[in-house]
């Protein structure tokens, strides 16, 4: 990513910046960005120059002074700031690059419905005109080359993949393994998880749990717009949620023991 000459003077005053207090690392397509902007009408969470910085994940050779240019200059009074990046969750390296850097981060995490996810996240992809296959022939293609591109990505730092990162439909939602990436390297009560489905219905109440995580005042918000939601025109076939459903079963039910919670999907 090209940064204009004006990040460039962000980068020169990297150390009066703030540091990042806590992650909002996915999923991708549950809600991020909303819970994201919530935080920031406490008035205690201060901007990034971008929602998604990346360093983590894609970015992870610049320097911790480029990572720093993104956060606000630092100024009197209690303040956070946070990077929220849903590939983190997802990127086999983000939890150990992110621990050795800042091993005291708070982690937020929203868990969807893995189906639902997986379906948003196509239609998401189609918008962006990423996407001209149907779902069922993506889903089918990516079950043959996702161990492939992982494996890249485990085994050389500096890889970059283009299939992992935008149409990871099916495996983004084995939660279980990813979660599990992220307890190890900062410890279970480090990351807060949060249900998609509950923040969608009662959202002062998920959003209330975020702020108590980080320590900051409620929100005193009652009336919540829904962020970076679009109405999609396409369906998904009936015989296609099944077959999702009976595919995820069992790694939703590692999930729920592994967690002690049932998400009820």
């Amino acid at each position: 990513r090209e940064e204009p000459f004006s990040f460039r003077l962000k980068e020169w005053t990297s150390c009066l910046r703030y540091k990042p207090s806590f992650l909002i690392i996915g999923a991708q397509k549950a809600g991020t960005t909303s819970l994201y902007e919530y935080l920031q009408m406490t008035q205690r969470v201060l901007p990034v120059y971008h929602k998604e910085v990346h360093y983590f994940d894609i970015f992870a050779e610049r320097s911790d002074a480029w990572y720093r240019a993104h956060f606000p200059l630092r100024r009197p009074g209690h303040f956070m700031v946070g990077d929220a990046t849903p590939y983190y969750l997802f990127h086999p390296l983000a939890p150990a690059r992110a621990a050795k850097r800042y091993p005291k981060l708070k982690l937020i995490c929203l868990l969807r419905n893995p189906v639902d996810r997986a379906f948003s996240h196509y239609n998401h992809n189609c918008r962006k005109g990423r996407e001209d296959r149907s779902f069922e022939a993506a889903i089918e293609d990516e079950r043959v080359w996702i161990d492939a591109e992982t494996q890249k990505l485990k085994d050389d730092p500096a890889a970059y993949s283009v299939a992992h990162r935008h149409f990871s439909y099916l495996s983004r939602g084995l939660y279980v393994d990813q979660i599990k990436r992220w307890h190890d390297a900062f410890g279970k009560e480090a990351l807060l998880l949060l249900s998609s489905e509950e923040f969608y219905t009662d959202t002062k109440a998920s959003v209330g749990k975020a702020c108590a995580f980080l320590g900051i005042e409620p929100l005193q918000e009652n009336a919540f717009d829904a962020k970076n939601k679009y109405d999609y025109t396409s369906t998904l076939d009936a015989k296609t949620r099944t077959w999702l459903e009976a595919f995820y079963a069992p790694a939703n039910h590692d999930l729920y023991a592994y967690l002690g919670r049932d998400f009820g999907w």
